[in-house]
């Protein structure tokens, strides 16, 4: 799998950024971006975004994590950023096969580097997900507000409708509802994503129906992963629930390890505490056993 016309757009003070593309299982073009090193990488963070989302979002994320000398690879998935393909229509096995690829790719672009995958929101799903079923050469993952379970479930009228129109209509698309303020306290950050061009609010309705189900095989399932596992959640996160998630830390492996951070929202990338998140985070992976 090779990439398509990678261009090198900018050079910060100690990493450097490159823009590059590969086809997805349907031939549409994926977007990619990776944050580099000068100095010789020691690993590898792989990044799966969320739903509405896309990867140059977590451009600080990267920037701090190279400057620690760690690559940082990142997708736009179909229908989001400036990946190919209808906004928000992709489908959960779609979305699971964005994944692979861009672990393919990682594959080829660091062949001998330890890897970790590292997904957030509904990437933090897919990540977990993929881990059930791959036993990739990936070394761990990390779950930073996965969606398992949402914290306002939608009433039983409501799932029924869905029903009908993934049914009847399987390729229609509807709002997500997510509302920019449960983001982050950080009034900056909001702002922004406000103001973002490549951000949007569309899901496939069979997408959100499925969701749930996501989530529920995901905890009949989590025996499945036997890598290295950090889960995160901010206990005021009103997106996805912070108690499904320590659910889903309960009889996992010795391996996992389970960070509630208190008062934070969603995205804890970019909570005004994320400069102490980075650095848990890094630790955690400094100690991972054969990193170095």
């Amino acid at each position: 799998m090779e990439a398509l016309k990678p261009s090198i757009n900018s050079f910060p003070e100690k990493t450097f950024f490159i823009e590059d593309s590969i086809h997805g299982f349907d031939g549409k073009i994926l977007h990619l971006e990776s944050w580099t090193p000068y100095a010789k990488p020691w690993a590898v963070l792989l990044v799966i975004h969320s739903i509405g989302d896309h990867i140059n979002r977590y451009k600080h994320f990267a920037n701090y994590f190279a400057e620690h000398g760690i690559a940082v690879m990142g997708i736009d998935m179909h229908g989001y950023g400036k990946s190919q393909g209808r906004k928000g229509i992709a489908k959960f096995k779609h979305l699971l096969s964005d994944v692979k690829r861009l672990i393919e790719y990682t594959d080829i672009r660091f062949p001998h580097l330890p890897k970790i995958v590292y997904g957030h929101g509904l990437g933090g799903n897919l990540a977990l997900t993929y881990a059930t079923r791959n036993n990739s050469s990936y070394a761990a993952i990390i779950s930073s507000s996965p969606w398992i379970r949402v914290v306002l479930r939608h009433p039983l009228y409501f799932r029924k409708v869905m029903q009908a129109i993934v049914w009847f209509y399987p390729s229609v698309t509807v709002k997500n509802k997510i509302k920019s303020s449960d983001l982050s306290h950080n009034v900056d950050c909001v702002s922004a994503y406000d103001k973002d061009p490549l951000a949007h609010c569309f899901m496939s309705a069979k997408l959100l129906f499925n969701l749930p189900k996501a989530g529920e095989y995901l905890l009949r399932n989590k025996h499945k992963i036997n890598k290295p596992l950090l889960l995160m959640h901010g206990s005021n996160d009103c997106i996805a629930s912070w108690l499904a998630t320590t659910e889903f830390a309960k009889y996992t492996s010795q391996n996992t390890t389970l960070k509630i951070w208190k008062g934070d929202y969603h995205e804890l990338h970019n909570e005004i505490d994320k400069e102490d998140i980075f650095e848990f985070i890094l630790q955690w992976i400094n100690q991972l056993p054969g990193i170095h």
